[in-house]
């Protein structure tokens, strides 16, 4: 299937906050950049059914701070995003012969603004070791899904097919990170209030790919990295996440005009997200007598099954993907 689509990018709202004020002793500092709004995934991330990251803010490590110990950062980003959609459907090998072939043309458009909010604060306890919390926003735009609806009487789907909105997170994290002697690591906790998630479907009408948008769902967890070098020349290092991510409502969406559908539990696992990912490596360097530094390394990598698809009671979609290393 064959599908043309023209977009028109929204205009980003940029701005830039640099603040400085001394409250107690403390000094309060707040960088943000705000730029296009990305999507992120925590920890790793896929375009939909994975939460969006919380805001990206340019801080600066070193700004000067009246306390060796204590430091504080907030940030914000205003966006405004319009889009316009064209979008034709059809089976080139079939369109010279059946007029059933070539989807209707549909035109959409879809429009959003809003402001986003991070603080951070850290505490550095020892010259070499360090506990911080945050707490962040993120957004992923909405859109169009460009599909034909009522009235077309060829493709009865319900006109709220049409567009999806954009979903938002609230991310807390609180984590631990240091070094001693050789050893670097990083321990986080964090939980994902996840607003109005986007999820893969298709339409009830000539299933069509769409985005559409469930209640609530939620992502928790913790995630761990070590880097230790044993000696000069040999390095080990890893990691090991922990993710439970699944809906805390019923997934019900539109079917045809004016009928809806239960196609996903509350509980059930978001997908392509394992439970369980390990990866450690293991890194030897020998630096030659020309001065050139001859390297090996063996690594590797395990994560647990994952769901195919959120749609856990069509026996069509619900299929568990099985672990591989």
């Amino acid at each position: 299937r064959r599908s043309a689509i023209t977009r028109k990018r929204g205009s980003v709202v940029t701005m830039r906050i640099l603040c400085l004020v001394v409250v107690s002793g403390l000094i309060f500092s707040a960088v943000a950049d705000a730029s296009a709004a990305t999507i992120g995934y925590r920890p790793a991330l896929i375009p939909v059914d994975k939460p969006p990251a919380p805001v990206p803010l340019a801080i600066d490590p070193q700004f000067p701070t009246t306390t060796d110990t204590i430091q504080f950062t907030v940030g914000a980003r205003s966006f405004d995003n319009e889009d316009d959609v064209t979008s034709q459907t059809s089976f080139p090998i079939y369109e010279n012969c059946c007029s059933w072939a070539i989807g209707p043309v549909v035109e959409d458009k879809n429009e959003e603004d809003d402001t986003l909010f991070k603080g951070n604060a850290s505490w550095r306890f020892n010259d070499d070791n360090m506990v911080y919390g945050t707490i962040s926003e993120g957004y992923r735009r909405g859109g169009t899904n460009a599909v034909p609806v009522y009235p077309n009487p060829d493709y009865p789907n319900d006109p709220a097919w049409s567009n999806f909105d954009s979903d938002s997170v609230t991310n807390y994290e609180i984590g631990l990170k240091g070094q001693a002697s050789r050893l670097s690591y990083t321990i986080a906790l964090f939980y994902v209030d996840w607003q109005d998630p986007q999820v893969n479907v298709d339409t009830t009408v000539g299933a069509y790919y769409a985005v559409a948008n469930a209640d609530e769902a939620e992502t928790k967890g913790v995630e761990t990295e070590f880097d230790w070098f044993a000696t000069d020349n040999l390095r080990f290092s890893g990691g090991y996440t922990y993710v439970d991510a699944e809906l805390t409502e019923d997934l019900i969406l539109p079917s045809t005009v004016g009928e809806t559908e239960l196609v996903g539990t509350d509980g059930a696992d978001m997908p392509g997200t394992p439970e369980h990912t390990v990866n450690l490596a293991a890194t030897y360097t020998y630096t030659l007598s020309s001065g050139m530094d001859f390297v090996t390394r063996v690594d590797g990598y395990y994560q647990s099954e994952v769901e195919n698809s959120i749609l856990n009671i069509d026996e069509d979609w619900a299929e568990t993907m099985d672990d591989f290393q």
